[in-house]
């Protein structure tokens, strides 16, 4: 958002952070914050004054969205671009996907040698749940990938 400050807090992210762990700490900080921004109204009523924003400085203007096509897991990601992007998905409705022998199929998850093989440039990563055709598949059920 670009808009003019009220209030501004931090929060670390980690390195396997998820759309869901993201959104829990996110939540949280504005239920905590909601205490202070109240106060400050509050104060500026009584004060018959105005709040005092802060212009946001240009380059540090964030959307938070998912470019286009970045559901699509081209095997020419790396291992961590393609985990990365999981992640970024987990909790969404929408789903990435790859396509295989003209198949376009959506990973649920992936696991350390348990599932489909599937290669990056890098490496391999098995998906163990997929959607294909509207119908889950878990690693029990993938014998029609393989073939």
């Amino acid at each position: 958002d670009s808009g003019d400050i009220i209030m501004q807090r931090e929060i670390r992210l980690s390195e396997e952070e998820t759309t869901i762990s993201l959104k829990k700490k996110l939540s949280k900080l504005g239920t905590e914050s909601l205490k202070e921004f109240f106060s400050l109204i509050r104060e500026q009523m009584i004060n018959n004054s105005n709040l005092v924003l802060r212009k946001q400085e240009p380059t540090l203007v964030s959307y938070c969205s998912l470019p286009n096509k970045y559901d699509f897991l081209s095997c020419e990601l790396t291992i961590e671009e393609v985990k990365n992007r999981l992640r970024a998905f987990e909790g969404l409705e929408k789903r990435p996907y790859i396509k295989y022998k003209n198949k376009k199929i959506f990973i649920l998850s992936h696991k350390e040698n348990e599932g489909f093989p599937y290669s990056f440039s890098n490496g391999i990563i098995f998906f163990n749940k997929v959607i294909y055709n509207n119908q889950i598949y878990d690693q029990k059920n993938m014998d029609w990938l393989k073939g």
